[in-house]
């Protein structure tokens, strides 16, 4: 049985564990993307959603005329006009439903999505890594790739057991910012994506859920669970949901980008944090 002595020394000893690993350099990094407009070589971007759309409603109407109906609805020797009408309509709704499904994805698509901010945050300081020119309403994702790759650069050399801290990052951000470096022609170099490892690169998100990439839970999601409150409002303005965003850059409203990022970046230090320390 411990006595009273050797539980205080042994408390002595976590105390200094802790403080020996809240020393440690870290930097939160988290980007926010948006869909960009694509120019193919052989047309524009609507005409090739156009034909997308024509053989959606046409892969509709193959699979499902005869196979997927009930039994009672299956015309029997001729179909009414009212009937045709209605299983067109059933077949447009389908086929809208499913791009709309495509159009969310352009934005974790690498080939499809652009990065329009990247923040950092280190203990000490922060920095919101953004182009956004108002005139045109349009983003020089070079400008900010060029800038983050300098820092990662400088944060890398400089301290030799400096850790990324990430939500999701192992699978979304760094993969995203180098395959967008690489389409650019942005001069890049590794990040560290090693999975079951959180010494250069520490992904909450894997950690909390053992690194299963469809493991429950976005950020808010763990916030709430720590008991780290949630602010509804940053610098009195309503900070936007992450939903929002295509529909906020669009709109020019880069600010309300900036502090939707500076919010996912407190919540991912607290949750650091808690897990680090």
């Amino acid at each position: 049985m411990l006595d009273l002595k050797t539980l205080n020394e042994n408390e002595k000893v976590k105390r200094l564990f802790r403080q020996k690993r809240v020393k440690k350099e870290y930097c939160v990094v988290d980007i926010e993307t948006i869909p960009q407009d694509l120019d193919f070589p052989f047309g524009n971007n609507e005409n090739i959603m156009a034909e997308r759309y024509n053989h959606t409603v046409a892969y509709f109407q193959e699979k499902r005329w005869d196979k997927k109906l009930p039994k009672e609805s299956k015309p029997k020797k001729k179909s009414t006009e009212e009937e045709i009408k209605e299983l067109e309509a059933q077949h447009k709704q389908e086929a809208e439903d499913y791009l709309n499904y495509i159009q969310t994805q352009k934005s974790i698509e690498p080939s499809l999505a652009k990065i329009c901010l990247i923040g950092i945050k280190t203990e000490n300081w922060e920095e919101m890594i953004y182009s956004f020119d108002v005139k045109t309403g349009k983003t020089n994702e070079a400008e900010i790739l060029n800038r983050f790759w300098y820092i990662a650069n400088a944060l890398t050399q400089l301290q030799p057991k400096f850790q990324f801290v990430t939500f999701n990052g192992l699978p979304f951000d760094f993969p995203m910012i180098e395959v967008r470096s690489s389409i650019i022609g942005v001069p890049f170099f590794d990040l560290p994506k090693i999975r079951y490892r959180t010494d250069k690169h520490f992904d909450i998100r894997m950690v909390l859920s053992n690194w299963n990439v469809f493991g429950l839970g976005n950020v808010d999601f763990w916030c709430n669970i720590y008991g780290i409150p949630l602010e509804p409002e940053f610098s009195g303005k309503k900070i936007i949901e992450g939903k929002d965003l295509s529909y906020a850059y669009l709109q020019g409203d880069m600010e309300g980008i900036v502090e939707h990022c500076r919010d996912d970046l407190r919540k991912e230090e607290a949750l650091y944090l808690k897990l680090h320390c």
